[in-house]
């Protein structure tokens, strides 16, 4: 029983951290507002909600607010790749040029050598993005974008000399998936995960 005790008292101590850090978030407007969850098995063990959901209107977030999926959106891909390696279709030590033609630069020789493995690690060399000022116009860059950065000496470093976190190379990991399913991205995912969940798409990003 004092283990158990142990744990509960942990836990609460973690949960109190972070919401007095994500309240703190709020007040010095780092974030406009946020919903944080704890969830053991099927249990919920802590919800909370700081600042607004809508600034204009000053809406309070709830358990319903919809929030951008952004880096969140790795996991499925990373799952829907782990999928199609268990289903024989990949390995992940197979190069990407192997399913995408158009990964190569006369300039970058990086690109050769790249594999799937790689690009899961963050350690393919690749920069940050895509050329592309999604940041600021909410826009992401189409696979016409993409490509174009490829061409255009995509790589900082040489493979597995740094760790560096690419979104780049997650959208052309959803490239990977969309080539040997033979559907797009989005269509993958709602039939082989949030379908199989009883997740909702609501609304979707390709990284």
């Amino acid at each position: 029983m004092k283990e158990l005790n142990d744990k509960d008292k942990i836990l609460n101590d973690a949960i109190e951290i972070i919401d007095k850090w994500l309240d703190y978030q709020v007040f010095i407007k780092r974030i406009p507002g946020a919903s944080f969850g704890i969830v053991h098995g099927n249990k919920i063990l802590h919800v909370n909600h700081f600042g607004y959901a809508d600034l204009s209107t000053k809406k309070k977030p709830n358990d319903k607010t919809q929030y951008r999926i952004a880096s969140i959106s790795k996991l499925f891909t990373t799952t829907a790749i782990l999928q199609l390696v268990q289903d024989g279709k990949i390995s992940l030590d197979d190069k990407i040029q192997k399913y995408l033609s158009w990964f190569k630069s006369k300039t970058d020789k990086n690109l050769n050598e790249i594999t799937i493995r790689h690009l899961l690690m963050h350690c393919s060399g690749l920069n940050r993005e895509a050329d592309s000022d999604y940041w600021t116009s909410d826009k992401f860059p189409n696979i016409n974008e993409i490509k174009k950065t490829i061409e255009n000496n995509p790589t900082a470093y040489k493979i597995l000399e740094k760790w560096k976190y690419s979104n780049l190379g997650f959208a052309i990991l959803g490239q990977v998936i969309k080539e040997i399913s033979g559907v797009s991205y989005e269509e993958y995912i709602k039939r082989n995960i949030l379908n199989k969940l009883n997740l909702a798409l609501v609304h979707s990003y390709n990284f």
